[in-house]
C-alpha cells in the first residue's frame, strides 16, 4: 500500500522548511572559519569540522559522499552530492530543483587559494512531481533517499560520457521495480527526472512494451536499461565503482540564480 500523496507533499515541504532553518546555521559556520582563517593558520580539525557542518546542513537532501585522501598526508578532497533544498521555476516545466555537488580541497583551502565551490548541475534536474511520487509509490522516507536511489543512473551518464544530444525525447530507465521516465531537455543540454512508473502497477501492455528491458535486468551488474518511450532498448547501465569523482562532468548552472 503506497503512503497518500498528501503525506509524500509533506515530507517534501518539510524537508524544504528544515533545510531553510539550517541555512543560518551553515552561513554562521561558513563565516567563522573565513574569519579564522585571514586570522591565523587553520589545522586539520577546522578543515574536517567545515565540511562535517556543510554535510550537516543538507540533512535530508544528502545523497552520498566522495572523498580522496593524498598520498602521505592528511589532506584530502572532498565532494558531497545532494538534492538542492530549493524549488525552482523553469519554463514550461514547471517547479524544479537540480542535483548539487559541493567540493572542498583542504590543502588549497588552507593556504589561501580557491578551495571551495559549490556546482549546481545543468545536466541532471528533479520534478516536483518526481520527487513526491518517488517518496510516495517507493516508500523512501527523505529526498535523499530518493536521490540515492537513481543517484546510479546520473553516475553512469556521468562515468559513460553519455551524449545528451543522442538521448530520444523520452528517455526511459527501467530498473527492477519501476520505471524512470525523464524527459531531454535540448535548451539546456541535461534531462529531467519526470515521474516513475510502478512495476507492480502496469498493465499488461506496459509489461509488454518494457518486458524485454525488464529480462535483461536478470543480470545482477545491470543497475537499469535505457529505453525510449516505446520500450526499444538503448543501452544497459552498468554498476559503477563508488570511489570515483563526478564533479567535473556534472555541468555547471547558468540559469538558476541564488
Amino acid at each position: 500500500m503506497f503512503v497518500h500523496e498528501s503525506v509524500a507533499k509533506a515530507k517534501l515541504r518539510g524537508a524544504l522548511r528544515v533545510s531553510e532553518f539550517k541555512k543560518e546555521e551553515i552561513l554562521h559556520s561558513f563565516r567563522d572559519f573565513m574569519c579564522k582563517k585571514q586570522k591565523c593558520r587553520l589545522s586539520k580539525a577546522d578543515a574536517q569540522r567545515y565540511v562535517k557542518d556543510s554535510r550537516d546542513f543538507f540533512g535530508e537532501m544528502l545523497i552520498g559522499e566522495f572523498t580522496k585522501v593524498k598520498n602521505g598526508s592528511w589532506h584530502f578532497q572532498s565532494e558531497t552530492y545532494f538534492v538542492e533544498p530549493r524549488l525552482y521555476e523553469l519554463d514550461n516545466y514547471g517547479l524544479v530543483t537540480p542535483f548539487v555537488v559541493n567540493f572542498f580541497d583542504s590543502r588549497h583551502f588552507l593556504k589561501r587559494k580557491a578551495g571551495y565551490s559549490r556546482i549546481i548541475s545543468s545536466l541532471f534536474l528533479f520534478h516536483q512531481h518526481f520527487l513526491v511520487r518517488a517518496l510516495q509509490r517507493l516508500e523512501l522516507e527523505t529526498i535523499g533517499d530518493v536521490g540515492k536511489k537513481f543517484h546510479p543512473i546520473i553516475k553512469w551518464c556521468v562515468h559513460k560520457s553519455v551524449p545528451f544530444k543522442h538521448l530520444p525525447e523520452f528517455p526511459h530507465f527501467v530498473m527492477r521495480d519501476c520505471v524512470v521516465v525523464c524527459h531531454k531537455l535540448p535548451e539546456k543540454g541535461g534531462m529531467l527526472f519526470k515521474t516513475i512508473l510502478m512495476k507492480k502497477m502496469m498493465n499488461k501492455n506496459q509489461l509488454e512494451k518494457f518486458g524485454k528491458a525488464f529480462d535483461k535486468l536478470e543480470s545482477k551488474k545491470i543497475e537499469s536499461v535505457l529505453v525510449n518511450h516505446t520500450g526499444d532498448i538503448l543501452r544497459s547501465v552498468i554498476s559503477t565503482k563508488e570511489n570515483e569523482s563526478i564533479r567535473t562532468h556534472v555541468g555547471k548552472s547558468v540559469w538558476f540564480a541564488n
